[in-house]
């Protein structure tokens, strides 16, 4: 079983940590095609696995780091007529800092097992007295064929001690538009000209993350989360 959390940070996450879904469980990874039983877990020394058996079932499997053994699947989401698979893992990690993204899961138009995208779902980074930064985001159905919403609130707490500079509380709220076609990663709508900065941040490393999955990607290091910039989608702490 995961090791308790190591500080208020990661406490904070695990409060609100989007819940397991039990596994083995039949989903659709192909439009009219059968059933498929997907198979998830941590595996030591290698992070959480997710595979797929059964009549026409892809090979191979999706290979995600999990420092804590916290990674798992938590959502099934039906885009263009076949389900996605949302699988957690943690990211940036650390005294005071602790991050869980979220990858997206499927087979594309051609048969392809691949990741489809990767959004951070929570982080926080706590500093002395309480000051600390929040980030929570959520991927959900959108209107249209190929349509997904991302969904975030960006807050920052003042600190509450004197030893430390005042800084004014914080929030942001915004939705992004996601697409995707079938076929590659899914893409975000560029954000609007007056977006604020955990927006544009956001859409920054979303741009990264998608032209690094234009080549099918089906495993995941820290290496590539801290080079795609993923670490990086709180504001300085300055």
């Amino acid at each position: 079983s995961p090791a308790a959390p190591e500080d208020a940070a990661e406490a904070g996450v695990a409060s609100r940590r989007p819940a397991r879904l039990r596994t083995p469980r039949l989903v659709l990874l192909r439009p009219g095609a059968p059933m498929v039983t997907l198979h998830a877990g941590v595996v030591a020394e290698q992070g959480l696995s997710v595979r797929f058996s059964g009549a026409g079932a892809p090979g191979g499997r999706i290979l995600l780091p999990s420092w804590y053994g916290y990674g798992r699947v938590f959502q099934i989401l039906r885009l263009r007529g076949r389900d996605i698979v949302l699988a957690a893992f943690e990211g940036n990690r650390g005294t005071g800092v602790y991050q869980e993204i979220q990858a997206a899961i499927g087979l594309d138009d051609a048969g392809v097992l691949r990741i489809l995208a990767l959004e951070t779902l929570s982080y926080r980074m706590s500093g002395p007295c309480h000051d600390n930064w929040r980030l929570d985001g959520a991927l959900r159905p959108g209107a249209g064929e190929g349509a997904l919403r991302y969904e975030a609130r960006l807050e920052r707490r003042e600190p509450d001690c004197r030893s430390q500079r005042p800084r004014a509380p914080r929030r942001e709220d915004w939705t992004d538009t996601l697409r995707w076609d079938g076929g590659g990663p899914i893409m975000g709508v560029p954000p609007p000209a007056n977006a604020k900065d955990g927006q544009r941040r956001t859409a920054e490393i979303r741009a990264l993350v998608a032209a690094w999955l234009v080549s099918p990607r089906t495993t995941v290091t820290l290496d590539d989360v801290e080079r795609l910039r993923l670490m990086e989608a709180l504001p300085d702490q300055a």
